[in-house]
């Protein structure tokens, strides 16, 4: 997974930029993204951001002060994390009220965010690989029968257009479905696994290429998807039991034989 992306808000510029440029937040999974003074600034950032997942907000500032601001993000999907130079039982209860993430306190304790950080990170986690496992569920109880032949049938084309270079995630990339669902339909579909179509189409089409006489071995074998020519031959007699050079020999064997 990449780095989750932060948002801090504080007015004091020294905590503001301390916090910026003097934490590791790489090594914890995050990056911070932007920095502002006030919460009307962060507001505006994330009507035109929407992949920020962390706000990391001092309570006390102007125009827009975290709690406010914390009540305006309660819709969106990102994390709030206060920080204050007071314990204010108001305070508290205004976080709890809009589901905030932790509530520090200045001076902020250096393992303090670390350990508040780690946390989020795990939750954030967790999170994301449960929208991908629900996006795939959705996939397959979702689509239609038909939609899954059509599928297959444009993967089929852009494997028979890209078999030199083709892989099963650029195959689901061009379709717009995740590797694994696409996978799963393929076989369910066509009866055998996408890895084995592409070899079949790899040979046919070496089989054809094969029978002129002008295209070198080697040069057939980077054309269907081999750097390695011996990588082909070895392919190739497993896929047919018999070697490209004795092929190609027992091809023209039978155009010399044949009556003209």
């Amino acid at each position: 997974m990449g780095l989750y992306k932060i948002v801090v808000a504080d007015d004091e510029s020294k905590i503001r930029e301390g916090l910026v440029n003097l934490f590791p937040w790489n090594n914890l999974g995050f990056e911070v993204v932007a920095d502002f003074s006030n919460g009307h600034e962060v507001l505006d950032y994330l009507d035109m951001h929407k992949d920020v997942d962390v706000v990391l907000t001092d309570i006390q500032m102007p125009d827009i002060n975290g709690i406010e601001l914390s009540e305006a993000l309660l819709e969106k999907d990102i994390r709030v994390i206060f920080f204050s130079s007071y314990q204010d039982f108001a305070y508290a209860k205004a976080a709890i009220t809009n589901h905030v993430f932790e509530y520090l306190t200045k001076p902020i304790k250096y393992e303090d965010l670390v350990s508040c950080f780690n946390k989020l990170r795990t939750v954030l986690d967790k999170e994301a690989e449960s929208k991908v496992f629900s996006s795939q569920k959705t996939e397959a109880s979702f689509a239609p029968s038909t939609d899954k032949i059509d599928l297959v049938k444009k993967v089929l084309k852009y494997i028979e257009n890209n078999y030199r270079k083709c892989s099963l995630e650029e195959a689901a990339g061009d379709v717009f479905m995740s590797p694994s669902y696409l996978s799963t339909v393929f076989s369910k579909e066509t009866g055998i696994t996408f890895s084995e179509y592409l070899q079949k189409v790899r040979m046919e089409h070496a089989c054809d290429m094969l029978k002129d006489p002008s295209v070198k071995q080697y040069q057939i074998a980077s054309l269907v998807g081999y750097d390695n020519p011996k990588n082909f031959s070895r392919a190739f007699k497993a896929y047919f039991g018999i070697s490209p050079q004795d092929y190609r020999a027992r091809h023209f064997s039978k155009t010399e034989d044949s009556p003209l």
